[in-house]
């Protein structure tokens, strides 16, 4: 016992959880055939679709659970939805390097796609070569550089169109 305890200790990683062991070829083949035989009754082609009620224990988990009815559930304290949106940059705080649509078509003029990257790009450059020889002199103070990454959310949220 002492043996086995000392065996978990030292484990990098932590045991399988205890529900491994219901996933046997005949539980397997059983709730099959179960999932078959509802199908059959409720006039269903998909077996998958087919929820089971009041299976039996060693049967219970392996049967998915539902997907959340609201869309939205946490996670370790983290909100997740089933649809997953990236956020707009108007929506955050964060100022846009380059024009959006409407305001560029507004005044007529021809928007000029390389300029626009020409300029991201040595910003870009320009904050790369800061924060390397910030680090080359003080790392303690890269903090400063690091917080003061407006171009590298920007680059990583929008697109240009």
């Amino acid at each position: 016992m002492e043996e086995e305890d000392q065996v978990l200790v030292s484990s990098t990683w932590p045991p399988p959880p205890p529900f491994w062991r219901d996933f046997t070829p005949e539980n397997l083949a059983r709730i099959d055939e179960l999932r078959k035989e509802q199908a059959e009754k409720e006039g269903i082609e998909d077996i998958s679709k087919v929820r089971l009620q009041n299976l039996p224990r060693e049967l219970r988990n392996l049967q998915p659970p539902l997907e959340p009815t609201e869309g939205a559930w946490r996670v370790f304290g983290d909100p997740y939805k089933l649809k997953d949106e990236l956020p707009r940059l108007e929506d955050t705080d964060i100022k846009p390097l380059f024009p959006n649509p409407e305001e560029r078509d507004r005044d007529g003029k021809h928007f000029d796609r390389a300029l626009i990257l020409k300029r991201l790009a040595k910003s870009l450059l320009l904050n790369f070569l800061e924060l390397t020889g910030l680090l080359a002199t003080n790392p303690a103070a890269v903090c400063r550089c690091i917080c003061n990454g407006v171009i590298f959310t920007t680059l990583s949220l929008t697109q240009i169109t």
